[in-house]
């Protein structure tokens, strides 16, 4: 099979819908995102495992939010602040958008007083989603799949809802406690999420953590795989697969088991260098347990501005190392945009040949 990771419109045309039938989520809906996967799909051939993150809604009694956007004199970038009243104080976001790009110039969690208002936040949004409204949409996206492909949601583990990643293992030193609250609170939070995806029908989920270029392995067996085990058993319950995603460095969570230990139905990715770290892709494949399909690994960039004789190769590689095992083939991570539609077609084809 050939299944690239494709979370949004990527070819070097712009958007078209290509189906007969009506386009569910036309440009402006909140969920267009996941009409671009299908097109994409559509024009490309491949086996499509679409994504799109439901968006919880809020009943009136949830704590209160704010939202500002405006743009600085002489800037084209937007600048966006976000306040969530708490009785701790306000919990703020500052963030700067530019066309491609954005980054917070004020995290979410800077302070200890800033890990009482998340943990205060996350445990009462948990009891104030409007639960029928998210069931509603994740049906409304079932229902524009349909046969199309199979459809998971993005779900995180507890340190990454809101996380401060620049001063993650500062605030690991001095505020411990507080730190564990807030990892607590979040696999609450999305455990009452998983409840919902689950009474939406989704397939999937896709979950994961970052590779040791950012991560490391101590704080994976500390603080990610206990908040990853608890939340995989809580989704496998009502009988849903998981599709596990840490891209960059893997190496060594391959070599300590990591992953055999979460035991997802798919894992991607399994970059070598200059991507990523793992040493090769056969001997990844070797080291992970035949149970779960593999997914990857083909530069991003060979697809998007490699030649189609390069595109058939670095398959043909893929399909090389992997022989014996169930694999899928796909990318290192998602498709990047202005990619060539026949650089797409050839993949499939060179995949399905």
């Amino acid at each position: 099979m050939v299944s690239p990771l494709c979370d949004n419109w990527r070819l070097e045309f712009p958007y078209t819908w290509p189906y007969d039938c009506e386009d569910p989520f036309p440009p402006g809906h909140a969920y267009h995102g996941l009409s671009k996967q299908l097109a994409m799909a559509k024009y490309c051939g491949w086996d499509p495992m679409f994504l799109c993150v439901v968006t919880p809604r809020f009943t009136k009694a949830s704590p209160k939010q704010y939202m500002r956007r405006y743009y600085a004199p002489g800037s084209d970038n937007v600048y966006e602040e976000t306040r969530i009243e708490t009785p701790y104080g306000e919990l703020t976001l500052e963030n700067i958008r530019a066309e491609k790009t954005a980054r917070a110039t004020k995290p979410w969690l800077s302070t200890r007083e800033d890990y009482h208002r998340i943990t205060w936040y996350l445990r009462n949004a948990l009891d104030n989603i409007d639960v029928d409204a998210a069931i509603a949409d994740g049906k409304a996206m079932m229902k524009a799949v349909g046969e199309k492909g199979i459809l998971g949601t993005w779900v995180s583990t507890g340190y990454g809802h809101y996380q401060n990643q620049n001063e993650l293992f500062y605030h690991l030193a001095d505020w411990p406690d507080e730190y564990a609250e807030y990892m607590a609170a979040g696999d609450e939070y999305q455990e009452k999420l998983l409840d919902i995806y689950a009474e939406c029908g989704f397939d999937y989920i896709f979950i994961g953590m970052d590779g040791t270029d950012w991560l490391s392995p101590w704080f994976v067996e500390r603080y990610v795989m206990p908040s990853a085990q608890r939340l995989l058993a809580y989704w496998r319950r009502s009988g849903g697969k998981v599709l596990w995603h840490t891209c960059g460095h893997a190496d060594v969570y391959l070599e300590k088991g990591y992953f055999n230990q979460l035991a997802p139905d798919i894992l991607e990715t399994l970059s070598e260098p200059p991507v990523g770290d793992v040493r090769s892709l056969e001997w990844a494949r070797r080291v992970t347990d035949r149970s779960i399909v593999t997914k990857g690994n083909m530069p991003l960039d060979v697809l998007q501005s490699g030649s189609e004789e390069a595109v058939r190769k670095a398959v043909a590689s893929i399909k090389d190392q992997t022989k014996g095992y169930r694999h899928l083939v796909g990318l290192s991570d998602a498709v990047l945009e202005n990619t060539p539609l026949m650089n797409c077609l050839a993949f499939v084809d060179e995949a399905r040949r």
